[in-house]
Parts: C-alpha cells; structure tokens; sequence
C-alpha cells in the first residue's frame, strides 16, 4: 500500500515531465519508457525509506491493534484519494499529457 503511495504521484508526474523530454529530443517510446522506469525506481529509493518511517506505527507497530491497522489503511486510502482528486484537476485544468 505504501510503495503504490508514493510509486503512483512520481510515476504521474515523471511521465508529464519527461513527456516534454519526448518531444524535444525526438526519443522513441522504448527509450522513453526505460527512463522513465529508471529514474522512477531511484527516486522511489530515495523517497520511500522516510515515508516508511513516518508511517512505522502502523507497519512495525510493537503490539498489534485492529484500531491501529484500521487507521494506518484508511489514512493509506485517505491519501490515494487526495492524489487521484489532485491529478485529476490537474488534467482538467491542465489539459491530459496523454
């Protein structure tokens, strides 16, 4: 749940910016797609080890509690929500990079 978190905003946001890339040096999509998936996967690297650590209460708690389990997985969704709401304006106000 937590990898799709943060893989989900940077997945988005690399391909409207490398998107740009595309176009001005001419890259085919093959091209496009591996650096895409490479820089994707360096920065998932760098930035989920801090957001884990955010959220150890609820992935290594030292006890387990269901209330505790329930919270960690609605604030999880509660944040999917709010990038599926943040991009979704963006495409609607920013035209679809597709």
């Amino acid at each position: 749940m937590v990898v799709l978190l943060v893989l989900y905003p940077l997945v988005f946001l690399l391909n409207e910016w490398l998107q740009k890339l595309v176009g001005m040096f001419g890259l085919p999509y093959w091209a496009f797609l591996f650096a895409n998936n490479a820089v994707s996967v360096v920065l998932l690297s760098l930035i989920l080890p801090p957001v884990s650590r955010r959220l150890s209460w609820w992935l290594r708690p030292i006890d387990h509690d269901g209330k505790r389990d329930i919270a960690g997985a609605l604030l999880v969704v509660a944040f999917y929500a709010l990038w599926l709401i943040v991009f979704w304006q963006y495409q609607t106000r920013l035209g679809s990079p597709f």
